[in-house]
């Protein structure tokens, strides 16, 4: 038993045991604990289950699938009923979501290719080495803090402009 699940409930961990070391069905398991713990309903045994989804790791949620993919191949090839209690979800991201963010992703770098140099260099300092308002201004020459936050406003809107043209445009090419 993983140590993530050892420090849960008695209760927990014996749901633990039928879902996926026993690769019970969640009624199956309700039955199978009813006479251990008599007082517990289907709802808690839900509640369980969600502890023992937010104790696994994802490293840990992929050995379980693996395993329940052997031990659900083994029970195929000696002809018994196969009754996987539930499918542990992926920590992989969905592939339409990954399609999505590289195309955002494309479209921004597309828009910050189109600024001029400075403000390409003002957008950096700012958001990706996080530098204050006033480190900025000093570096780039801007006066103070303030001139600084106008200039970069400015760079967003022109960049939120070039993005929102560049989405209507494919819209329309679809």
């Amino acid at each position: 038993m993983f140590e993530s699940i050892a420090k849960l409930s008695v209760f927990d961990q014996d749901v633990f045991r039928c879902l996926y070391e026993e690769n019970l069905s969640i009624q199956e398991a309700c039955l199978t604990l009813r006479p251990r713990f008599p007082e517990r309903t289907f709802e808690q045994l839900g509640d369980a289950v969600g502890r023992i989804q937010q104790a696994l790791t994802p490293r840990q949620r992929w050995l379980l699938s693996i395993r329940n993919v052997r031990y659900g191949q083994a029970r195929k090839d000696t002809g018994e009923p196969d009754n996987l209690p539930m499918q542990v979800l992926s920590p992989a991201p969905d592939p339409e979501l990954l399609a999505s963010l590289q195309e955002r992703r494309a479209t921004l770098q597309h828009a910050l290719s189109r600024l001029a140099e400075r403000e390409r260099l003002l957008i950096r300092l700012r958001f990706e080495r996080e530098l204050t308002l006033e480190q900025v201004a000093r570096i780039l020459h801007l006066g103070d803090a303030q001139c600084a936050d106008r200039r970069i406003k400015e760079v967003l809107q022109k960049l939120r402009a070039e993005i929102e043209s560049h989405e209507k445009r494919a819209t329309v090419s679809v």
